[in-house]
């Protein structure tokens, strides 16, 4: 029986089971070890690789390794390979580490647009208190046309007879025409004659002379023999026989000869014109006058005459300038005594 038996006790001389299990473990807990003491080997020579590799880089980047370099290299236990000079494999794709770009700066984003602010209501207005109520000043009374008429006659009497004139115009601008001031005049107070005949006036002070004249042909013939019309006229020249032209010659060397024509503007006969004639120098004054009757002796309305003088007494070079002036004449119509 004893011939027929294994160690074990088993027929087949299979080992026990119980052994079995124990070989399968130490089996596995041997080949973990081994493959952690590989793991770590290879580890430690990738290591040192990548550091002789990056060492011989800057080695090479830096110019030849002089001796003391390569001394302290061998001395240096960092760097001694402690398996032995092994082979440097040729770096792989996947070892290579490239550097890798740094990242752009991100774009600097859009200040952000401040909120707009509600504007504050503005303050209502300060309340003044209601001012004192002002007494206007009472306005300065307005001339009347009757006494800015007055005062153009007046001016024009005195000798300014430039105030007299811008006063008529200003007059007449103001009521437009010879009517209209007849008519201003005449609601002031004055009768028909006296604001016709102070509209007159004041044409005639304004320079128009033709207006004036014919209005004054006008008003004497409506009212013929009327003092105060035939003073009016005469004493303002209107209807006075019009000088129309003066000229002055030498004769002989010896006088000077002065010739004029006048023209009688009346609506009737004149008779006994006289004019009177001066001589003057280059600063304006009187050297010699005399007196010259007109002829013919009578004017017809429309009608002109002639008048000739001679300065016998005077050298006649001292005489530069003659004037000439209407002083003396007779109307067939009836004048004031």
């Amino acid at each position: 029986m004893q011939d027929g038996m294994s160690s074990s006790g088993r027929p087949d001389g299979s080992p026990a089971p119980k052994r079995r299990r124990t070989s399968i473990l130490v089996a596995r807990r041997t080949a973990v070890a081994l493959a952690w003491v590989a793991t770590l080997v290879l580890a430690f020579v990738a290591g040192v690789w990548s550091a002789g590799s990056g060492w011989q880089a800057d080695a090479g980047a830096h110019g030849p390794a002089t001796e003391s370099t390569v001394a302290r290299a061998e001395l240096d236990p960092a760097t001694t390979d402690p398996l032995g000079a092994l082979p440097e494999p040729a770096p792989s794709s996947e070892d290579a580490v490239e550097d890798e770009p740094e990242p752009a700066a991100p774009a600097p984003k859009p200040a952000a647009k401040p909120m707009p602010r509600e504007k504050a209501p503005p303050p209502p207005p300060p309340v003044e208190p209601p001012a004192e109520p002002v007494e206007a000043a009472p306005a300065a009374p307005a001339v009347s046309a009757t006494e800015l008429a007055r005062r153009a006659d007046t001016l024009a009497v005195g000798g300014d007879e430039d105030d007299a004139r811008r006063e008529a115009e200003a007059l007449l601008a103001t009521h437009g025409s010879f009517t209209a001031l007849t008519a201003a005049l005449a609601g002031e107070g004055a009768d028909e004659v006296a604001a016709r005949l102070t509209a007159l006036r004041v044409l005639q002070l304004a320079g128009l002379e033709s207006e004036a004249t014919e209005l004054a042909r006008e008003l004497k013939r409506s009212h013929l023999g009327t003092p105060e019309v035939l003073k009016s006229i005469r004493s303002w020249r209107l209807l006075t026989p019009r000088i129309t032209r003066l000229d002055s010659s030498i004769e002989d060397d010896k006088r000077v000869v002065v010739t004029g024509t006048l023209v009688n503007p009346d609506i009737g006969e004149i008779r006994r014109v006289f004019v009177q004639v001066d001589g003057l120098d280059a600063a304006g004054n009187v050297l010699t006058t005399t007196r010259a009757r007109v002829r013919p002796k009578a004017l017809a309305p429309g009608s002109g005459g002639s008048f000739t003088v001679r300065f016998d007494d005077v050298d006649p070079a001292s005489i530069l300038r003659t004037r000439a002036t209407v002083v003396e004449w007779e109307s067939e119509v009836l004048e004031p005594s």
